[in-house]
């Protein structure tokens, strides 16, 4: 189990102290294949559940067809955050300067966008930027269907990590990011598997 002491990343850790930065893994030095990550019951739930999603990668999203997903996600689950309230000039300096890199998971089901993975794919890896989708389907777990998607997607790629950002131990909206296994914490400028 993670403790709350000071895990650092280089610099970040003047600013960031109590943030943890994680990574789910398929591989940890070559001792965890891909073939060891199994999806748990409830998340072999959420894929049969949403079978009928249909999950579209592009460089390019539309703006205006993404906009009231994203507010609706924000104004839903964010509201006592930085990013609330939303707009769309916020919305567009977040999303609107991608790098070369991004790529957009969109999730549709009869071709309406209900929600979309923002992910950078880097070298060995793949990089979990921000993950929003309609309230009115949160019953239908998208967050745990969007990082299982990008599991299969590193898959795909062949790349042997998937990065899920900083985690704070602390913070509630983040705890999901324990429930994915293998997964590696940085701690004192070093990997660490954590079981």
């Amino acid at each position: 189990m993670v403790g709350s002491a000071p895990w650092v990343l280089g610099a970040a850790a003047t600013i960031f102290t109590r943030h943890y930065v994680m990574a789910v893994t398929p591989a940890y030095r070559r001792a965890y294949p891909w073939h060891y990550f199994r999806p748990i019951a409830h998340k072999k739930r959420c894929l049969k559940g949403n079978a009928n999603v249909a999950v579209c990668h592009t460089r390019r999203i539309d703006f205006d067809e993404h906009y009231p997903v994203y507010h609706e996600y924000i104004f839903d689950r964010h509201e006592d955050g930085d990013m609330f309230p939303p707009s769309r000039e916020q919305f567009d300096q977040f999303l609107g300067s991608v790098r070369d890199c991004t790529t957009f998971l969109e999730f549709r089901v009869d071709n309406r966008l209900i929600g979309c993975a923002v992910v950078d794919v880097l070298p060995n890896a793949l990089s979990a930027i921000y993950t929003y989708f309609d309230p009115v389907h949160s019953s239908r777990s998208l967050g745990t269907l969007a990082v299982l998607r990008q599991v299969a997607l590193a898959n795909e790629l062949g790349l042997k990590y998937l990065y899920l950002g900083y985690w704070i131990a602390d913070c509630q909206k983040m705890r999901y990011k324990t429930n994915y296994r293998p997964l590696e914490l940085l701690r004192e400028n070093a990997w660490k598997i954590c079981e």
